[in-house]
């Protein structure tokens, strides 16, 4: 076993059968006005990324150790999101203000150069658009997010862009959710805590297919569950709930304490998963679907937030003293607790509900049943191989560990799943952790975690994109693209297997 350090900054434990090689960056100095999801056109050996705001820019791939930006696209709202497809373009646009209807803008690209096709109206807040492997579907993921004071709320919808006849002959079908039931899905252990109704509640947030395209699966991050949709027919077919990660039972361990310490510990606390991203794989003939846990609460407005604390909670008498005695609640803290559901109904509480799985999770597509989970890898993984890396606010650029433990940790935020000659794995992209964790995924029942790659100034992991050999510029090399928000840079790996 050996350690390797790509660069004076790049830090990476020791490696298995796979490793990541920084070979291309690009930062403001060079031009980027911001990085987050990216989408890879093959024939034009051509990225397409966005700023996180209202530009796309266009970055040429020709020599992945020097990315060049070619033209940067200017759009009036906020662009959350890209997809292509062959020399298709989707543009993700929100409207202004973002509560109205959004809009998925269709380019053809040739020569790099983007030329409009079509632009379709879709739902509110649009968050993801994502081609079906086969270019004939669009999915939009319409989260429907209310405005700060919430008195207006959308609902959250999914659009389906059938482009099977051509553009010119694209059907548009806006799914929503109002064929299930809220008692039903409430009881089954759907969050639906929101200040409106539960069609106002469901939030769609990110979007991956089958490999045959035949499903597609929606993250429904505030809620805690994942869609699943039948891309044929246009109809979301289930809502799946996600559950918790029980921080009470061994190997779920994690530091929820602010104090400049690493401090793994069981607590009877529990953590909605609330993923961000997802990807769907198939492997031995069964499909499967794996979340990043990031977590996601309600505390922009006051009025509406969703969080409490422990100490709130035994102010108001809603927990059992016998487990949560003044020593836990002086040690828990700050740690962010559901207000309006800390216990599921169970009072006095004996455990308490918390935002983010701090972890990631597989699933059988077929049934949604969980079949493992991550537990405290992440956390563990970090502080025994990076410790000042640890649960970091990335965010703020100032490298203090610790910093983060009594929030959401280390929020994994995306995932890409890519396969190599030596086998299928995960990377995982931690947002405030600021890197990539890479688990190998060949035993759906137990992946394992190899290594986690950091660089001081690459912050933020938001998009993370894997391009495998038979489309990437050069031949032969596998590529990790990943936009870093925090620091505005753009960074080129090359995958070493």
């Amino acid at each position: 076993m050996k350690t390797l350090f790509f660069c004076a900054v790049l830090f990476s434990s020791t490696i298995w059968a796979l490793g990541l090689e920084p070979v291309g960056r690009l930062t403001k100095a060079e031009g980027l006005l911001g990085a987050e999801i990216s989408a890879y056109i093959a024939s034009q050996k051509m990225l397409v990324t966005t700023s996180g705001e209202n530009t796309v820019s266009l970055i040429s791939m020709e020599n992945p150790s020097k990315p060049q930006i070619l033209e940067v696209l200017r759009f009036r709202g906020e662009i959350p999101c890209v997809s292509a497809q062959g020399e298709l373009l989707a543009v993700a646009e929100m409207n202004m203000p973002e509560t109205s209807p959004g809009m998925v803008h269709l380019y053809k690209v040739q020569d790099r150069k983007v030329s409009l096709l079509k632009t379709f109206t879709v739902g509110a807040h649009p968050d993801m658009v994502a081609f079906s492997p086969d270019g004939k579907t669009l999915l939009v993921a319409n989260e429907g997010e209310p405005d700060y004071d919430s008195k207006v709320d959308p609902e959250g919808s999914i659009s389906h862009i059938d482009l099977s006849k051509g553009v010119e002959k694209a059907v548009l079908r806006e799914l929503t959710f109002g064929g299930f039931d809220s008692l039903s899905l409430s009881n089954a252990g759907v969050r639906l805590t929101g200040p409106g109704s539960y069609l106002q509640n469901i939030e769609p947030e990110y979007i991956a297919y089958s490999p045959d395209g035949k499903w597609a699966f929606a993250t429904l991050q505030e809620n805690n569950a994942v869609a699943k949709i039948d891309v044929k027919n246009a109809r979301v077919t289930d809502i799946f709930p996600l559950g918790t990660v029980d921080h009470s039972q061994k190997g779920n361990e994690f530091d929820y304490r602010k104090n400049k310490k690493i401090e793994l510990e069981n607590a009877p606390i529990r953590g909605y998963l609330q993923p961000d991203g997802i990807q769907a794989f198939e492997l031995d003939g069964k499909l499967y679907f794996v979340t990043a846990d990031e977590g996601a609460k309600r505390d922009d407005d006051p009025a509406t937030s969703d969080v409490t604390t422990a100490l709130a909670l035994k102010t108001q008498g809603r927990l059992n003293e016998s487990v949560f005695t003044a020593e836990w609640i002086q040690k828990l803290g700050n740690l962010p607790i559901d207000a309006q559901n800390p216990c599921d109904g169970q009072e006095p509480c004996r455990y308490l509900n918390t935002f983010g799985g701090r972890s990631i999770s597989l699933f059988d597509a077929e049934t949604g049943k969980r079949v493992w989970n991550s537990g405290n890898s992440l956390e563990k993984f970090v502080a025994k191989t990076h410790p000042e890396f640890f649960n970091w606010n990335s965010k703020k650029g100032k490298l203090k560990m610790d910093a983060r433990s009594d929030k959401l940790g280390p929020e994994p935020e995306n995932l890409a799943i890519g396969k190599t000659p030596s086998g299928l794995y995960a990377f995982v992209a931690m947002e405030r952790a600021s890197g990539i964790a890479v688990f190998d995924l060949k035993n759906p029942q137990k992946p394992q975690i190899l290594d986690f790659f950091a660089n001081f100034e690459d912050r933020g992991p938001e998009g993370i994109l894997f391009i495998p050999a038979e489309k990437s510029p050069e031949k032969g090399e596998i590529f990790l693209v990943v936009g870093y928000e925090y620091s505005t840079t753009l960074t080129l790996y090359r995958v070493k297997y």
